[in-house]
Formats: structure tokens, C-alpha cells, sequence
């Protein structure tokens, strides 16, 4: 998960790392991997449920503090897209956060 998340970052800073607010949108990226990082952790599906809701409980509280939730939100949507297509996570762990944000 590590190298996926580093090659997801860079990607995204050739991309829009000139746009005005791009610190800050990267700081938010960085925070969302870092907690969709914690689903790679999950061996059963008792903790794998838990990790999940703690995930999205965490993902819910980084929208919302941001000075454009709506914003945020399609930010999270395209990272969890890419990590559906592309990252090693489990894509029933994904779509479980989905459901809960």
C-alpha cells in the first residue's frame, strides 16, 4: 500500500500540483490514504467491520473540517476510485466505507 499511495501522490501533484490550493488539497489526500491505509491491516471480519466504520468515522470528520466539504467530498470519491481500480486493498473493505460515508 505504501508504494501504491506514494505513486497515487505523485501522480497527483504532476497533475494539479500548480493549482492555488494544492498544499492543502494534498495534506487531505495524504490524511485519506493514511486512514484507508489502516483497511490493509484487517484479518477478520469482526475487525475488518470495525476498522471500517473507524475509517469512515475518520473520513467523515476530515470532510467536514475542510473549508469546502463538497469539494472534499469529490476529492475522496476520486481517491477511492483509484484505489478500487488499482490499490491492493480489498475492494469489499472500499465499498464498505463508501457505505458508511
Amino acid at each position: 500500500m505504501d508504494k501504491w499511495t506514494t505513486d497515487y501522490l505523485q501522480s497527483w501533484q504532476a497533475d494539479f500540483g500548480n493549482e492555488p490550493d494544492a498544499p492543502h488539497s494534498l495534506q487531505f489526500l495524504e490524511d485519506l490514504l493514511s486512514e484507508l491505509k489502516g483497511l490493509a491491516h484487517t484479518q477478520s471480519a469482526e475487525t475488518a467491520d470495525s476498522s471500517s466504520e473507524t475509517v469512515a468515522l475518520s473520513i467523515i470528520e476530515a470532510i467536514k473540517s475542510r473549508k469546502n466539504p463538497e469539494g472534499a467530498l469529490i476529492d475522496f470519491q476520486a481517491v477511492l476510485f483509484e484505489a478500487a481500480i488499482s490499490s491492493p486493498l480489498d475492494p469489499s473493505d472500499l465499498t464498505e466505507v463508501t457505505r458508511l460515508t
